[in-house]
């Protein structure tokens, strides 16, 4: 598990966290289809022109909402923690493109205010590093650039300095100050152990 470095225990939070997952899509395939299998062809026709007429006055896909994960590996009592973190277009120098394709995947650390990482002290650190974990400062003018503007809409909508985000792309934990960063990569290595 994580190279061997977290305990086999830390499996059985899966089936907590992804529970309300599956149930969320469970619904969500029973609702549609509900809405694809109209035996009535005028039914069917009425269906298909309201969705056409919604879909034009909507200049936006309808973004996905997954409910937030179930307990397991995450900050308890976080309200972010557990659900899914921004995932947007960032640069960094001639890289544009979607933050993991530009940035890596795994366990990143993220700030708009500058390194979180330059913030652990060196055992923390290696720690870190040691599970593929990178710092990010993301901002318009950061060193990987916000080019949307969505990690600063994230960020201030949560209230939060620093997000560790998960390598499944959920929100580990959150601190309201860049020095936070320590706190939630120690909380992490205690939940790994």
């Amino acid at each position: 598990m994580l190279g061997e470095r977290a305990s086999e225990s830390l499996l059985d939070s899966y089936e907590s966290e992804r529970s309300p997952h599956v149930r969320s899509l469970i619904d969500l395939a029973v609702a549609l289809g509900r809405v694809i299998c109209v035996p009535d062809a005028e039914q069917a026709a009425d269906r298909d022109r309201r969705m056409i007429a919604e879909a034009r006055e909507r200049k936006a896909p309808v973004p996905a909402q997954l409910p937030p994960l179930g307990p397991g590996c995450f900050q308890p009592r976080d309200p972010a923690a557990g659900r899914l973190f921004v995932q947007d277009r960032v640069r960094r120098g001639a890289a544009l493109g979607l933050f993991d394709d530009v940035v890596g995947r795994g366990w990143a650390l993220v700030s708009p205010l500058g390194d979180p990482a330059a913030r652990l002290d060196p055992e923390l650190a290696a720690f870190f590093a040691s599970i593929g974990g990178v710092g990010a400062h993301v901002a318009a003018d950061g060193p990987i650039e916000d080019v949307g503007g969505g990690y600063a809409r994230w960020f201030g909508e949560h209230g939060a300095a620093v997000a560790l985000q998960r390598p499944d792309f959920h929100v580990f934990g959150t601190a309201p100050a860049l020095d936070g960063a320590a706190a939630l990569v120690a909380a992490l290595r205690e939940r790994l152990a």
